[in-house]
């Protein structure tokens, strides 16, 4: 291959990384995002993950306390300490989704 081919393979692969890294970021309803994923992301895509979860289940995602309760249930099932602004890495549930620690069916937060 000469130096022309290599730019062009190059360039083909970032593009393919790329695309790959946005769809991997976008999840439909951000249940699948695991306890050591949720921990990792910034507190404004925690946020989000966490909206995008009530509006799958048809709440409210801008209701405070819809938002409160989820996201105290999720850091209770990952094992993340209490505080959202000084999390602790989670000490259980790993590789579970978030999803699972949501009680769903509570009449209330």
């Amino acid at each position: 291959m000469n130096g022309r081919s290599m730019g062009r393979v190059g360039a083909a692969l970032g593009a393919v990384a790329v695309t790959a890294a946005a769809l991997t970021g976008c999840s439909s309803s951000g249940g699948e995002t695991t306890c050591t994923e949720y921990w990792e992301m910034e507190s404004s895509d925690r946020t989000s993950t966490i909206r995008s979860m009530l509006s799958a289940h048809d709440l409210e995602p801008s209701d405070v306390g819809n938002l409160t309760g989820a996201k105290d249930n999720v850091r209770d099932f990952c094992g993340m300490g209490n505080l959202e602004l000084n999390l602790q890495p989670p000490s259980q549930n790993h590789d579970e989704p978030i999803e699972n620690g949501v009680d769903w069916d509570s009449p209330y937060w």
